[in-house]
Order: C-alpha cells, then structure tokens, then sequence
C-alpha cells in the first residue's frame, strides 16, 4: 500500500500548475486500524446497541487535518506581537517579515525559518512538538478551528490568534497585513466556504462529506470537504487501482492558514474506534462541528518542503487580493489536493 499527493492550482475553475506526484507516508497505526476491521468479532451483530461497530465506515478515512512546523504555533498571526490591535478590532493581524513592501504573505521569511519534522513510520501525528498558541493551551498536533468556533460560542475575540480558518463566508473575518512598525500595508475580509458547510470541526478535522463521486471533474462539483472516489472500475484489487480522496480549498480557505504560518503537512485520518468507545459513546458516531465525540487515528501523513498556500505577488495587495471576495484577475481562485492510496 503507498500513496500520492499532488496539489493543483486553478483560476476560474482552470488548473495552471501542479506539483509534482510526492509520495507519502503510511504510519503503523493504518495498520492497527486494519487490524481493529479484522479482529472485531462478528457475534456483535446480535446485540441491538452494538452490531453498528461492525460498520465498515467505522475504519475507513474520514477526515483529513492540516499543519505546519511546531514552531509557527507562535509566530505569524499566532504571534501576540500585535495582540491589542487584534482584539481591540477582532481581526487577524500579522507582521510581515519582509523588508520590502511586499503584500503577500511568505511564511519561509521568517528570520529563523523551520521546516515540519520529517515523516517517521511511529508517527501518531502532524507535529510532534508543541502546538499549544498564546491563547489557548491545545496540543493536537496541527492547526485548529478556533476563530470558526469562538464565533458559533461567543468566546474573546482574542480567539483570532488561534487560528486558523475564517468565521464563514456570510460572515468572513477582517485580515491585515503590517509592516515592522505596525503601519498599513494591506487588508481584506477572508470567507470560508468550509466553515459556511460546517464541515471542519474545531479541532480542525475536515469531516468526509461524500464516500463515492461520480467520474466527471470534482473539483467543478464544489463540493466542501471531504470526498473519496475509488478507480479501477469500483474494484481496489485491480491492476494500478487506487482510492482517491480529493478535497477543494477555496481562496480564503487557503489565504488564512498562509497568514497563521502556512500548510507543510496534511494527514488522513480513521476514527479511533477503542478511544471513542471508552467516551461513553456509541456509533453511528455523528460529526458535529463544535462537539465532535469522534476520535482520531493517524492513517497516512504528508510533508511537504514548502508551504502550498504560498502566494505570488500580482498586485499591490496579492495574497489579500487573491483570496478576498473580489480576486484580482490571473490570482489562484482555488487549491484542490488529490491524495491517492494505491493497493
């Protein structure tokens, strides 16, 4: 089993770059969760409360999380270099670290730049050093959900610095980018198609939102979240057949992660039957965006060497101008990752 990643960038529905095919990471707990599928005993389909742990979407992907380097939980916009202007005005503010007057967001020039930690098959997540902000104490490992949530809970407008998603695109997040003096440089309201689905909860777990598509251009669909397609004519066990599972970031979807520091690791994620289980919990084991009782398990991880949401400057205001409401032409309008599990 081995997987493939590759990221498209496309401007009005039409892609104009890819990375390459990199390959990934299968950590041992996809094999424990296989192990889980095989071993569950069978008998439990005569108890009324518990045959629905034999389910089988109860050990497949469900949901996909995002990160970056350890380090970056307490720079950029996490930064609390700027924490008055930002809860006096509830927005997310970030200090370039760019000598020019340069308005896109480049987290790599930060003066002591960090790279995410190289994959190991004992992985169990994104980073394995703290990811814990200046405002909230959470160490899950990659970027969390926080600004959607404190939205929907009514928390300190403080939350902002945590990251890492706008409110939701009716009601978008203000964003400006300062120079080292704290003046102007440019600024914008970022929107959320996935916070306006609710697909994301707030541990930053984007949810499985269709387990099989159609063939036809998914990413024209705009279809928010998570979705899985299998190749090979429906049968995994054919030559070259893999299961694909492909999800779309809209422009401010990818535009505010790049002002928190960035996406250098993706990883895929079973539900951890066992520790869900012991919450007290029974299946079906529903999503919820704000109290998700869902537990997670490491399946496959992804590093990449530079941030994907890195933007080019074609504008005065590039990155804030590519994904605000109102692009400017020839900006990336969308980013989708297709990540492919071959057997």
């Amino acid at each position: 089993m081995r997987g493939l990643v590759e990221v498209a960038y496309l401007v009005d529905n039409e892609v104009v770059k890819t990375t390459e095919l990199e390959s990934n990471m299968i950590v041992d707990l996809a094999g424990k969760t296989i192990a889980d599928a095989m071993t569950i005993t069978p008998s439990l389909a005569d108890i009324a409360s518990a045959s629905a742990i034999l389910d089988t979407s109860n050990y497949t992907i469900q949901a996909i999380a995002f990160g970056k380097p350890a380090a970056s939980f307490t720079r950029h916009a996490h930064s609390d270099d700027v924490a008055v202007p930002a809860i006096s005005e509830g927005g997310v503010k970030v200090i370039t670290y760019q000598t020019t007057n340069v308005s896109s967001y480049h987290a790599s020039a930060h003066p002591d730049p960090q790279l995410s930690d190289y994959p190991t098959p004992e992985d169990t997540r994104l980073e394995n050093g703290s990811t814990e902000t200046s405002v909230e104490s959470e160490n899950i490992g990659h970027n969390r959900n926080v600004i959607f949530a404190s939205a929907v809970n009514g928390l300190a407008t403080a939350c902002v610095m945590a990251g890492c998603w706008a409110a939701s695109e009716s009601a978008g997040t203000f964003v400006e980018i300062l120079d080292e003096d704290l003046s102007h440089v440019a600024s914008a309201v970022f929107r959320s198609a996935i916070n306006e689905a609710q697909v994301m909860d707030q541990d930053g777990y984007l949810n499985m939102v269709v387990s099989s598509v159609s063939a036809g251009d998914i990413a024209s669909a705009k279809i928010i979240g998570l979705i899985m397609k299998s190749d090979g004519g429906g049968d995994v066990s054919s030559p070259g057949a893999d299961i694909r599972y492909i999800f779309n970031l809209s422009a401010g979807d990818y535009g505010m992660p790049n002002l928190f520091g960035g996406i250098y690791t993706l990883g895929l994620y079973t539900i951890d039957m066992p520790a869900t289980l012991a919450t007290g919990v029974g299946p079906p084991f529903e999503f919820d965006v704000v109290n998700n009782q869902r537990k997670y398990r490491l399946f496959a991880k992804k590093v990449f060497t530079q941030d994907i949401t890195t933007g080019v400057d074609f504008a005065t205001a590039s990155i804030l101008s590519q994904c605000s409401t109102a692009p400017i032409a020839g900006a990336f309008t969308e980013l989708v990752i297709t990540w492919r599990i071959r057997f």
